[in-house]
C-alpha cells in the first residue's frame, strides 16, 4: 500500500483491484447487477468483499450479499471458488450471507466482478447450504478450530452491524452540507505549526505525530468558529477533531457512529490546555464522514473519497 492517505475502504479497494487478475471491473456507467463486488465499513478488522448474489424474488429492492475473505479455511458453509476462476483465493462465507437494502450498493463503493461461472459456484453453495444438501467435508476438524471460529464470529458481526444500520433510518447529510474531497486535504498540520507535536504527540500514548501516522494523515481546517480554531485530522479509520483555543469555548462537534447513530466529541486536552483533541475518531461509512458542528447557524461538513 503506498504511503499516501487511504480510509479502510480506499485499502480495501486498493487490496481488492491488485489481488485480480481475473476478476473484472465494471466500467462506472455500467449499472449494477449480480456478480458486483462491494466493500462496506462494519468496524471490523477485516478485507472483506461483500458480493451482490440476487434480488429478492418478491421485492427487488432487496438483495443478497454475501462476504468474501481470502483466509484459506474452510468451514461447512464456506466455498472455495475455484482460483483458475479468479486467479487468487477467494473463499465466500455462505453462512453469513444477509438480505440487505438495494441502496447499499452504490458504485463508489465496488470494486470489481465475479466472472459469470465464480458467481453460479456461490449461488449454488449457498442453495444446497439453505436446502440441507452439502455433502459433509471430507475433514470437519476447521469447524471446531478456535481462530476459524474467532474469523467466522468477526465476520458474523460485520454483517450483524451492517443489518443494523438497513434497519435503522441511514444518516443523510443536509442540503446545504459543505462537502470536501479528501484528495484535496492537505498532509501539512501548518494551522497547528509543532504545537500538536509539542503539547500532544509528546505524550507516548498520543497517536499523534508519529512516523508511521503522520504520512496517512490529512488536515481539514473549519473557517469562522468561535473564538478558536477548528480543524480535523483524518486517517484511515475516521475524523478526529483539534481545537486550538479555550476549552470553554470549544464549539460542540458530533458525527455518526457505524450504527447510524449521533456520535458526540469527547474532549482531552494538552498540558498547558492551549490545544484540545476529540478522543474519539468519527468513522468512515460508506466512503464518507459526516461531520455537525453545532453552532448558530449549524454547520454540517462531509468529507469524501
Amino acid at each position: 500500500m503506498s504511503n499516501s492517505l487511504k480510509s479502510r475502504l480506499e485499502a480495501a479497494i486498493a487490496e481488492a483491484l491488485a489481488k485480480k487478475p481475473v476478476i473484472e471491473t465494471p466500467p462506472l456507467v455500467k449499472a449494477i447487477e449480480a456478480g458486483d463486488l462491494f466493500v462496506f465499513e462494519t468496524g471490523q478488522d477485516l478485507s472483506l468483499l461483500w458480493l451482490f448474489l440476487r434480488e429478492h424474488p418478491d421485492d427487488p429492492n432487496t438483495v443478497c450479499l454475501a462476504p468474501i475473505d481470502d483466509v484459506e479455511w474452510l468451514g461447512t458453509g464456506d466455498y472455495l471458488i475455484p482460483e483458475e476462476q479468479v486467479g487468487r483465493i477467494m473463499v465466500a462465507r455462505c453462512g453469513e450471507t444477509g438480505w440487505f437494502p438495494k441502496t447499499f450498493l452504490v458504485p463508489r463503493l465496488r470494486v470489481g466482478q465475479l466472472p459469470p461461472e465464480a458467481l453460479k459456484g456461490v449461488r449454488n453453495h449457498v442453495a444446497q447450504l439453505v436446502r440441507g444438501t452439502l455433502l459433509p467435508l471430507a475433514d470437519s476438524s476447521m469447524n471446531k478450530d478456535g481462530e476459524y471460529l474467532e474469523l467466522v464470529e468477526d465476520i458474523a458481526t460485520a454483517r450483524q452491524t451492517l443489518l443494523f444500520r438497513a434497519e435503522n433510518e441511514r444518516p443523510q447529510p443536509v442540503a446545504n452540507a459543505t462537502r470536501v474531497k479528501l484528495a484535496g486535504l492537505t498532509t501539512n498540520p501548518s494551522f497547528a505549526g509543532s504545537a500538536i507535536e509539542h503539547s500532544l504527540a509528546a505524550d507516548s500514548t498520543s497517536e499523534l505525530m508519529t512516523d508511521e501516522v503522520e504520512e496517512e494523515l490529512r488536515y481539514y481546517q473549519v473557517p469562522q468558529i468561535g473564538t478558536g480554531l477548528l480543524s480535523f485530522e483524518i486517517d484511515q479509520i475516521g475524523a478526529k477533531g483539534i481545537w486550538q483555543g479555550t476549552l470553554q469555548g470549544v464549539s460542540g462537534i458530533s458525527g455518526i457512529d457505524l450504527f447510524g447513530k449521533p456520535m458526540p466529541a469527547e474532549w482531552e486536552s494538552s498540558p498547558d490546555e492551549t490545544i484540545h483533541q476529540t478522543m474519539n475518531r468519527f468513522p468512515w461509512i460508506d466512503g464518507q464522514i459526516i461531520l455537525t458542528i453545532h453552532q448558530t447557524p449549524t454547520q454540517q461538513i462531509v468529507i469524501e473519497l
